[in-house]
């Protein structure tokens, strides 16, 4: 179980781009506006957790083609 803080919003940019990587809160939907305020989940993904979703992508030898796309939304990020 992860603290709120440690957790990011369920986007649909969010999930494209954490997959399994980054602890992403599993609920169905969106969150409501003020569950988003009481709750402080992480809304963008920084620079050192693009960092760190290519680290654990390049050890992942089991999702090479499902990470293709991922590699690329992050790079696009970074440029």
């Amino acid at each position: 179980m992860q603290k709120p803080g440690n957790l990011f919003l369920n986007t649909d940019e969010i999930k494209s781009i954490a997959g399994s990587y980054l602890p992403v809160i599993d609920i169905d939907g969106e969150i409501h506006e003020s569950w988003k305020e009481l709750l402080p989940l992480k809304n963008t993904i920084n620079l050192s957790e693009c960092l760190e979703i290519l680290t654990k992508i390049s050890h992942d030898i089991t999702n090479v083609e499902q990470n293709k796309e991922r590699v690329c939304k992050i790079y696009q990020r970074l440029i």
